[in-house]
Protein backbone atom coordinates (compact mmCIF):
# COMPACT_ATOMS: atom_id res chain seq x y z
CA UNK A 1 0.00 0.00 0.00
CA UNK A 2 3.26 2.29 0.06
CA UNK A 3 5.74 3.10 -2.15
CA UNK A 4 9.25 3.19 -1.17
CA UNK A 5 12.64 4.39 -2.49
CA UNK A 6 15.05 2.57 -0.36
CA UNK A 7 13.84 -0.97 1.41
CA UNK A 8 16.34 -1.68 3.24
CA UNK A 9 15.86 -3.49 6.67
CA UNK A 10 17.75 -1.96 9.49
CA UNK A 11 16.76 -2.48 12.97
CA UNK A 12 15.09 -5.88 11.82
CA UNK A 13 11.84 -5.95 10.13
CA UNK A 14 11.76 -1.38 9.89
CA UNK A 15 11.56 -0.46 6.55
CA UNK A 16 12.89 3.11 5.45
CA UNK A 17 11.82 5.37 2.68
CA UNK A 18 8.82 7.77 2.02
CA UNK A 19 5.68 7.99 2.17
CA UNK A 20 3.38 8.57 -0.71
CA UNK A 21 1.23 11.33 0.79
CA UNK A 22 3.48 14.57 -0.37
CA UNK A 23 6.89 12.26 -0.71
CA UNK A 24 7.50 13.14 3.23
CA UNK A 25 10.31 10.75 4.97
CA UNK A 26 8.87 8.46 6.95
CA UNK A 27 9.30 4.71 8.46
CA UNK A 28 7.76 1.55 8.75
CA UNK A 29 7.98 0.40 12.11
CA UNK A 30 7.33 -3.67 12.83
CA UNK A 31 3.80 -3.26 14.40
CA UNK A 32 3.37 -2.26 10.17
CA UNK A 33 2.43 1.46 11.20
CA UNK A 34 3.62 4.49 8.82
CA UNK A 35 5.27 7.35 10.65
CA UNK A 36 5.24 10.38 8.64
CA UNK A 37 8.50 12.06 9.87
CA UNK A 38 7.95 15.74 9.64
CA UNK A 39 4.59 15.30 10.91
CA UNK A 40 5.95 13.08 14.15
CA UNK A 41 8.07 15.26 14.85
CA UNK A 42 6.03 18.41 14.77
CA UNK A 43 4.03 16.76 16.78
CA UNK A 44 5.60 14.45 19.47
CA UNK A 45 8.43 17.23 19.41
CA UNK A 46 7.21 20.36 18.24
CA UNK A 47 10.08 20.52 15.92
CA UNK A 48 9.95 21.56 12.63
CA UNK A 49 12.64 22.17 9.06
CA UNK A 50 11.92 25.64 8.13
CA UNK A 51 13.68 25.51 4.47
CA UNK A 52 13.83 22.25 4.22
CA UNK A 53 11.50 19.65 3.07
CA UNK A 54 12.38 15.84 4.54
CA UNK A 55 11.97 13.75 1.64
CA UNK A 56 13.80 10.31 2.66
CA UNK A 57 14.94 8.29 5.50
CA UNK A 58 17.92 6.55 4.74
CA UNK A 59 18.87 4.61 7.78
CA UNK A 60 17.79 4.02 11.34
CA UNK A 61 19.73 2.71 14.22
CA UNK A 62 18.83 -0.45 15.97
CA UNK A 63 17.27 1.07 18.77
CA UNK A 64 15.33 3.24 16.93
CA UNK A 65 16.34 6.85 18.08
CA UNK A 66 18.50 7.80 15.18
CA UNK A 67 17.73 8.47 11.91
CA UNK A 68 19.45 9.98 8.76
CA UNK A 69 18.00 10.54 5.67
CA UNK A 70 17.90 13.94 2.44
CA UNK A 71 16.14 16.79 2.28
CA UNK A 72 15.27 19.38 -0.06
CA UNK A 73 16.07 23.31 0.80
CA UNK A 74 14.79 26.13 -0.71
CA UNK A 75 16.75 26.29 -3.68
CA UNK A 76 15.53 22.68 -4.40
CA UNK A 77 18.91 21.10 -3.41
CA UNK A 78 19.15 18.06 -2.13
CA UNK A 79 21.22 17.85 1.90
CA UNK A 80 21.73 15.32 3.95
CA UNK A 81 20.31 15.25 7.75
CA UNK A 82 20.49 13.39 11.35
CA UNK A 83 18.61 13.65 14.01
CA UNK A 84 18.82 11.46 17.66
CA UNK A 85 15.22 11.26 19.43
CA UNK A 86 14.93 11.49 22.96
CA UNK A 87 13.00 7.92 23.27
CA UNK A 88 12.72 5.61 20.14
CA UNK A 89 10.33 5.97 17.70
CA UNK A 90 7.24 4.97 18.09
CA UNK A 91 3.32 5.43 17.28
CA UNK A 92 0.42 4.93 19.28
CA UNK A 93 -1.77 1.78 18.23
CA UNK A 94 -5.00 4.28 16.52
CA UNK A 95 -6.92 3.50 13.12
CA UNK A 96 -7.04 6.59 11.24
CA UNK A 97 -9.63 6.86 8.33
CA UNK A 98 -8.24 8.75 5.00
CA UNK A 99 -10.06 9.04 2.24
CA UNK A 100 -8.25 10.13 -1.36
CA UNK A 101 -9.57 11.62 -4.70
CA UNK A 102 -7.03 12.21 -7.85
CA UNK A 103 -4.23 12.96 -6.40
CA UNK A 104 -5.45 14.67 -2.88
CA UNK A 105 -6.51 13.67 0.80
CA UNK A 106 -9.96 14.85 1.28
CA UNK A 107 -10.57 16.50 4.36
CA UNK A 108 -14.05 15.57 6.02
CA UNK A 109 -16.64 18.21 5.03
CA UNK A 110 -14.61 18.39 1.67
CA UNK A 111 -17.42 18.77 -1.62
CA UNK A 112 -17.15 16.35 -4.26
CA UNK A 113 -18.40 18.04 -7.25
CA UNK A 114 -19.72 16.05 -10.47
CA UNK A 115 -21.01 18.41 -12.90
CA UNK A 116 -23.91 18.09 -15.19
CA UNK A 117 -26.36 15.53 -16.09
CA UNK A 118 -29.28 15.19 -18.14
CA UNK A 119 -32.29 13.76 -16.50
CA UNK A 120 -33.81 10.06 -16.64
CA UNK A 121 -30.82 9.85 -19.10
CA UNK A 122 -29.35 6.29 -19.27
CA UNK A 123 -25.74 6.11 -17.52
CA UNK A 124 -24.13 8.10 -14.49
CA UNK A 125 -20.89 10.25 -14.04
CA UNK A 126 -18.09 8.62 -11.50
CA UNK A 127 -16.44 9.96 -9.10
CA UNK A 128 -13.46 7.23 -7.39
CA UNK A 129 -12.28 7.76 -4.12
CA UNK A 130 -10.49 5.72 -2.18
CA UNK A 131 -10.87 4.77 1.91
CA UNK A 132 -7.52 3.78 3.07
CA UNK A 133 -5.97 3.12 6.80
CA UNK A 134 -3.31 5.42 7.68
CA UNK A 135 -3.20 4.43 11.57
CA UNK A 136 -1.40 1.67 13.73
CA UNK A 137 -4.67 -0.32 14.58
CA UNK A 138 -7.50 -1.85 12.56
CA UNK A 139 -9.90 0.37 11.09
CA UNK A 140 -13.40 -1.23 11.81
CA UNK A 141 -17.37 -0.47 12.27
CA UNK A 142 -16.80 0.89 8.38
CA UNK A 143 -20.25 1.93 6.93
CA UNK A 144 -21.31 4.19 4.41
CA UNK A 145 -24.80 6.38 3.93
CA UNK A 146 -26.09 8.47 1.45
CA UNK A 147 -28.42 11.17 3.05
CA UNK A 148 -29.64 14.40 1.82
CA UNK A 149 -32.52 15.95 -0.42
CA UNK A 150 -31.53 14.49 -3.43
CA UNK A 151 -29.80 10.90 -1.93
CA UNK A 152 -31.41 8.91 -4.52
CA UNK A 153 -29.55 10.00 -7.15
CA UNK A 154 -26.21 9.30 -5.95
CA UNK A 155 -25.10 5.55 -5.56
CA UNK A 156 -21.81 3.88 -4.74
CA UNK A 157 -20.42 0.33 -5.93
CA UNK A 158 -16.90 -0.89 -4.48
CA UNK A 159 -14.11 -1.89 -6.77
CA UNK A 160 -15.49 -5.64 -7.44
CA UNK A 161 -18.46 -4.17 -8.84
CA UNK A 162 -20.25 -5.14 -5.77
CA UNK A 163 -22.94 -2.83 -4.03
CA UNK A 164 -23.36 -1.97 -0.36
CA UNK A 165 -21.96 -2.59 2.32
CA UNK A 166 -18.03 -1.61 2.53
CA UNK A 167 -15.82 -4.18 4.07
CA UNK A 168 -16.04 -4.05 7.84
CA UNK A 169 -12.82 -2.90 8.49
CA UNK A 170 -9.38 -2.20 6.77
CA UNK A 171 -5.95 -3.40 8.16
CA UNK A 172 -2.99 -1.48 8.35
CA UNK A 173 -2.24 0.75 5.25
CA UNK A 174 -4.64 -1.08 3.46
CA UNK A 175 -8.04 0.84 1.36
CA UNK A 176 -11.02 -0.06 -0.16
CA UNK A 177 -11.86 1.57 -3.84
CA UNK A 178 -15.21 3.21 -3.89
CA UNK A 179 -16.79 4.36 -7.17
CA UNK A 180 -19.50 7.00 -6.45
CA UNK A 181 -21.91 7.69 -9.27
CA UNK A 182 -24.57 10.21 -10.07
CA UNK A 183 -27.68 9.64 -12.26
CA UNK A 184 -30.44 12.19 -11.94
CA UNK A 185 -34.05 9.99 -11.61
CA UNK A 186 -36.29 12.41 -12.36
CA UNK A 187 -37.60 15.83 -11.82
CA UNK A 188 -36.49 19.19 -13.35
CA UNK A 189 -33.27 21.08 -14.09
CA UNK A 190 -31.41 22.45 -11.27
CA UNK A 191 -28.77 21.76 -8.36
CA UNK A 192 -28.87 18.18 -6.86
CA UNK A 193 -27.06 17.34 -3.31
CA UNK A 194 -26.61 15.03 -0.58
CA UNK A 195 -23.97 13.76 1.99
CA UNK A 196 -21.91 10.97 1.76
CA UNK A 197 -20.98 9.80 5.60
CA UNK A 198 -18.23 7.03 6.37
CA UNK A 199 -18.57 5.68 9.76
CA UNK A 200 -15.63 3.81 11.89
CA UNK A 201 -13.71 3.23 15.08
CA UNK A 202 -11.84 6.60 14.06
CA UNK A 203 -11.54 8.07 17.41
CA UNK A 204 -10.84 11.45 15.95
CA UNK A 205 -13.26 11.34 12.64
CA UNK A 206 -15.70 8.79 13.94
CA UNK A 207 -17.69 10.18 10.79
CA UNK A 208 -16.24 11.45 7.73
CA UNK A 209 -18.48 13.36 5.76
CA UNK A 210 -18.33 13.90 2.18
CA UNK A 211 -20.73 16.64 0.36
CA UNK A 212 -21.75 15.72 -2.64
CA UNK A 213 -22.85 18.42 -5.42
CA UNK A 214 -23.80 17.92 -9.23
CA UNK A 215 -26.11 19.69 -11.74
CA UNK A 216 -29.36 18.26 -13.36
CA UNK A 217 -29.93 19.27 -16.90
CA UNK A 218 -33.30 19.30 -18.43
CA UNK A 219 -34.72 16.14 -19.82
CA UNK A 220 -35.33 14.83 -23.38
CA UNK A 221 -38.27 16.49 -24.81
CA UNK A 222 -39.55 13.47 -27.10
CA UNK A 223 -42.64 13.77 -29.62
CA UNK A 224 -45.20 12.95 -26.79
CA UNK A 225 -44.14 15.91 -24.40
CA UNK A 226 -43.72 18.45 -26.87
CA UNK A 227 -47.16 17.42 -27.82
CA UNK A 228 -48.85 17.98 -24.73
CA UNK A 229 -46.63 21.21 -24.40
CA UNK A 230 -47.80 22.88 -27.57
CA UNK A 231 -51.53 21.82 -26.79
CA UNK A 232 -51.11 23.69 -23.71
CA UNK A 233 -51.37 20.86 -20.96
CA UNK A 234 -50.39 22.01 -17.22
CA UNK A 235 -47.07 20.26 -16.18
CA UNK A 236 -48.86 18.59 -13.42
CA UNK A 237 -51.51 16.46 -16.33
CA UNK A 238 -48.45 15.37 -18.88
CA UNK A 239 -48.20 12.00 -17.66
CA UNK A 240 -48.99 8.98 -20.03
CA UNK A 241 -52.44 8.20 -18.33
CA UNK A 242 -53.68 12.07 -17.63
CA UNK A 243 -57.05 13.36 -18.87
CA UNK A 244 -56.88 17.07 -18.56
CA UNK A 245 -59.91 17.24 -20.68
CA UNK A 246 -61.98 14.61 -18.54
CA UNK A 247 -63.62 12.84 -22.10
CA UNK A 248 -62.11 9.48 -21.00
CA UNK A 249 -59.62 9.86 -23.59
CA UNK A 250 -55.74 9.45 -21.90
CA UNK A 251 -52.66 11.53 -22.68
CA UNK A 252 -51.68 9.15 -24.69
CA UNK A 253 -54.27 7.47 -27.05
CA UNK A 254 -54.85 11.28 -27.59
CA UNK A 255 -51.36 11.60 -28.49
CA UNK A 256 -51.87 8.25 -30.69
CA UNK A 257 -54.76 9.16 -32.60
CA UNK A 258 -53.83 13.27 -33.25
CA UNK A 259 -56.82 14.70 -31.05
CA UNK A 260 -56.55 17.86 -28.83
CA UNK A 261 -55.60 16.47 -25.31
CA UNK A 262 -57.71 19.75 -24.02
CA UNK A 263 -60.76 19.48 -25.88
CA UNK A 264 -63.47 17.17 -25.18
CA UNK A 265 -63.24 14.45 -28.22
CA UNK A 266 -66.26 13.91 -30.27
CA UNK A 267 -64.72 12.02 -33.44
CA UNK A 268 -61.32 10.44 -34.13
CA UNK A 269 -62.41 7.37 -31.32
CA UNK A 270 -61.82 4.16 -32.82
CA UNK A 271 -65.08 2.48 -34.50
CA UNK A 272 -65.88 -1.55 -34.27
CA UNK A 273 -67.77 -1.60 -37.27
CA UNK A 274 -69.56 -5.29 -38.60
CA UNK A 275 -68.61 -5.48 -42.26
CA UNK A 276 -69.72 -8.39 -44.01
CA UNK A 277 -68.53 -11.19 -42.37
CA UNK A 278 -65.21 -9.10 -40.42
CA UNK A 279 -65.31 -7.48 -37.22
CA UNK A 280 -63.40 -4.18 -38.00
CA UNK A 281 -61.99 -1.29 -36.00
CA UNK A 282 -61.23 1.60 -38.07
CA UNK A 283 -58.62 4.42 -36.00
CA UNK A 284 -55.78 6.74 -37.34
CA UNK A 285 -52.10 5.99 -36.50
CA UNK A 286 -51.29 9.66 -36.06
CA UNK A 287 -48.01 9.09 -34.72
CA UNK A 288 -46.40 6.28 -35.94
CA UNK A 289 -42.83 7.06 -35.67
CA UNK A 290 -43.48 7.13 -31.89
CA UNK A 291 -46.07 4.84 -31.12
CA UNK A 292 -46.84 1.56 -31.57
CA UNK A 293 -50.22 0.60 -32.26
CA UNK A 294 -51.82 -3.15 -31.85
CA UNK A 295 -55.72 -4.42 -32.24
CA UNK A 296 -56.30 -7.02 -30.04
CA UNK A 297 -59.31 -9.27 -29.39
CA UNK A 298 -61.15 -11.38 -26.87
CA UNK A 299 -64.83 -13.37 -26.22
CA UNK A 300 -64.87 -12.81 -22.73
CA UNK A 301 -64.25 -8.91 -21.48
CA UNK A 302 -64.38 -10.31 -17.59
CA UNK A 303 -60.77 -12.12 -18.58
CA UNK A 304 -58.40 -9.43 -18.85
CA UNK A 305 -55.56 -12.47 -19.80
CA UNK A 306 -57.49 -13.10 -22.66
CA UNK A 307 -56.78 -9.86 -25.26
CA UNK A 308 -54.64 -11.36 -27.72
CA UNK A 309 -53.44 -9.62 -31.04
CA UNK A 310 -53.64 -13.61 -33.14
CA UNK A 311 -56.12 -14.12 -35.48
CA UNK A 312 -56.28 -10.28 -35.96
CA UNK A 313 -54.96 -8.69 -39.07
CA UNK A 314 -53.76 -5.56 -38.37
CA UNK A 315 -54.34 -3.37 -41.84
CA UNK A 316 -52.06 -1.22 -43.72
CA UNK A 317 -52.55 2.63 -43.09
CA UNK A 318 -53.47 4.97 -45.92
CA UNK A 319 -51.67 8.22 -46.77
CA UNK A 320 -53.55 9.71 -43.96
CA UNK A 321 -52.91 6.53 -41.29
CA UNK A 322 -56.22 5.68 -41.52
CA UNK A 323 -56.45 1.92 -41.08
CA UNK A 324 -58.90 -0.68 -40.35
CA UNK A 325 -58.08 -4.22 -38.17
CA UNK A 326 -60.30 -6.72 -39.28
CA UNK A 327 -60.76 -10.38 -37.93
CA UNK A 328 -63.65 -12.91 -39.12
CA UNK A 329 -66.78 -12.97 -37.17
CA UNK A 330 -69.80 -15.97 -37.19
CA UNK A 331 -71.50 -16.24 -33.49
CA UNK A 332 -71.35 -15.17 -30.11
CA UNK A 333 -69.52 -12.33 -28.35
CA UNK A 334 -66.60 -10.89 -30.33
CA UNK A 335 -64.90 -7.78 -29.09
CA UNK A 336 -61.63 -5.66 -30.53
CA UNK A 337 -59.76 -2.66 -28.36
CA UNK A 338 -56.67 -0.39 -29.89
CA UNK A 339 -53.45 -0.59 -27.08
CA UNK A 340 -50.45 2.15 -28.03
CA UNK A 341 -47.54 2.37 -26.20
CA UNK A 342 -44.83 4.99 -26.30
CA UNK A 343 -41.77 3.26 -28.76
CA UNK A 344 -38.44 3.40 -26.34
Amino acid sequence: ARTVKNDGTAAGTVRIGFSFTGDRAAVWLPSGALINIPDYLATTYGLTTPGYVLDQVTSISSDLRTLAGTAINSASQVEGWIITLPAPLSAPSVPDIAVRRSSSDLASGATVPFGSYQVAASGYLQQTLYVRNDGTALLSDLSATITGPDAADFTYVLASGLPDPLPASLGLNNFVTVYLRYAPLSGTAGTRTATLTLTSNDPDTASFVINLSATATAPAVTPFVAYLIAAGVPSDQRAATDDPDADGVVNLLEFALGLDPMSPSGTGIPACVLIGGDLTLTYTRAQPASVTYLVETTTDLTTPASWTATGVTQGTPDGLGLTTATIPYATGPRYLRLSVALNP
